[in-house]
């Protein structure tokens, strides 16, 4: 089987539900009468994705957290009778705003000189967020 294209690219969002339709390949044989069929062979060792092995399309499996891993690529190999053929899958993994910042020193102490002038700065506190771009 030959597929539609080498690599195919998809994207999709973080904590999307199982069974979300991330994308779909596509193959074909000279030979109409042979039914293809599709694997995931490599790139999903954490089992994220299926494949409709005879539709070619690609669900979640798992929820997906860009904080973990924001890029999977996976190589789908078509196989009709003893002919096999392979494409990439790349997925890209968008961000949501999930995580909520939090300071990196959860006590603080700080000393204030008496009748200091104002203007001074005294404590500047300083928080991190997982979360990507305007959602960290």
């Amino acid at each position: 089987p030959v597929f539609t294209q080498e690599t195919y690219s998809f994207v999709v969002f973080e904590n999307v539900a199982l069974g979300y339709h991330v994308g779909s390949v596509s193959a074909h044989t000279m030979d109409l009468n042979i039914n293809i069929t599709y694997l995931i062979t490599t790139g999903d060792q954490k089992g994220m994705f299926e494949i409709n092995k005879m539709t070619g399309l690609i669900t979640t499996a798992s929820i997906i957290d860009r904080e973990e891993q924001t890029f999977y690529q996976l190589k789908v190999v078509a196989s009709g009778g003893t002919i096999t053929g392979d494409a990439l899958v790349n997925i890209t993994v968008r961000d949501l705003n999930d995580n909520s910042p939090h300071f990196l020193h959860a006590v603080e102490s700080v000393n204030v000189v008496e009748n200091w002038n104002t203007g001074h700065t005294i404590f500047q506190a300083k928080a991190v967020d997982p979360d990507e771009g305007a959602n960290g």
